[in-house]
C-alpha cells in the first residue's frame, strides 16, 4: 500500500523526493503507485515530467521495500518504456543495502542514436585537433553517447575534448561525453562531460559506458563490472541482447 508521505531515497549519485513534489521544489521527484498487481512509477523536475533515469528506478526499489512491498522480483512500469524489473538485495529482514533494476537496451544503429555515420561508430579512430586522436564508441542509451577509451586513468581533458567532440558535427541531436579507462575487464574507471555542463557521473553513464566497452571487446558481456566513484561503486551488466543492469548501493 503507497502513502502520501513525502520520503527521501538517497543513492551514491543523488536523491529521489517520493510521495508528492512540493512546490519550488528544485530536484527530482518521483510517484509510484499500484497498478493491476504492478506498480507505475513516473518521475518529475522542475520543468516537467521526464523519463526516469537509473537512480529513479534503483531508489523506487528501495522505496517500495519501506512501503512493505518486498516481493522480489518487483515489476515496475514507466509511462515512455514499459516494463522495468527491480530485485531488491539486503543483508537483514529490515533494509536494503542494494537495488538491481534493468533500466533498458543499448543501441548502436546510426538511425537509432542519431548519427551522421553510415555505420556503427564502434572503437573507430576520430581525429582530433593538434594530430592528437581518440577511439570513439557512440550508442543510443536515453541520449545519444559517445564513449572514449584512454590508454591510462588521467590521460585525458574532460572539458577540452568534450567541447571538441561535441562539435564534430557527428551528432546532429548532440551528445553525452564519457571518458573510460577499463582495468582488468571487470573495473571501469569514468569521466563525464555532459551538454549541460556538469561533469558528474551518473547511473545511466556507467550503463552506456559499460556497453560501449562490451561493443569494443574491452569487456564481457553478461558479467558485472564495477565502476568506482567518489560516493560509492556502481556495477553494471551488459547482456548478449544489450539489455543493461545497474546495481546502485544505497544508504542506511
Amino acid at each position: 500500500m503507497m502513502t502520501g508521505q513525502q520520503t527521501l531515497i538517497r543513492a551514491c549519485t543523488g536523491e529521489i523526493l517520493f510521495g508528492g513534489r512540493p512546490s519550488g521544489y528544485s530536484g527530482i521527484s518521483a510517484g509510484v503507485t499500484a497498478c493491476d498487481g504492478r506498480y507505475a512509477l513516473r518521475a518529475y523536475c522542475p520543468s516537467g515530467e521526464i523519463v526516469p533515469s537509473a537512480e529513479v528506478l534503483c531508489c523506487a526499489g528501495k522505496y517500495l521495500w519501506e512501503q512493505g512491498i518486498r516481493e522480489c522480483p518487483v515489476t515496475v512500469m514507466t509511462k515512455a518504456d514499459g516494463e522495468e524489473h527491480l530485485v531488491l538485495v539486503s543483508t537483514c529482514s529490515d533494509r536494503v543495502t542494494a537495488v538491481t533494476a534493468g533500466i533498458g537496451k543499448a543501441d548502436f544503429s546510426p538511425q537509432k542514436i542519431p548519427l551522421r555515420f553510415e555505420k556503427p561508430l564502434i572503437n573507430d579512430v576520430i581525429p582530433l585537433a593538434n594530430g592528437a586522436s581518440v577511439r570513439l564508441t557512440a550508442l543510443q542509451f536515453q541520449s545519444p553517447y559517445g564513449v572514449i577509451f584512454l590508454d591510462t586513468v588521467g590521460d585525458c581533458r574532460v572539458l577540452e575534448w568534450g567541447r571538441e567532440i561535441s562539435a564534430l558535427n557527428l551528432f546532429p541531436q548532440g551528445v553525452e561525453i564519457l571518458f573510460a579507462y577499463v582495468r582488468a575487464e571487470k573495473q571501469l574507471h569514468l569521466r563525464a562531460w555532459h551538454r549541460d555542463g556538469s561533469c558528474s557521473v551518473q547511473g545511466n553513464d556507467v550503463c552506456a559506458a559499460v556497453a560501449a566497452a562490451v561493443a569494443s571487446g574491452r569487456c564481457l558481456p553478461d558479467t558485472a563490472v564495477t565502476v568506482p566513484l567518489s560516493d560509492g561503486s556502481l556495477r553494471a551488466v551488459c547482456t548478449k541482447d544489450w539489455d543493461l543492469f545497474l546495481t546502485l548501493p544505497m544508504p542506511s
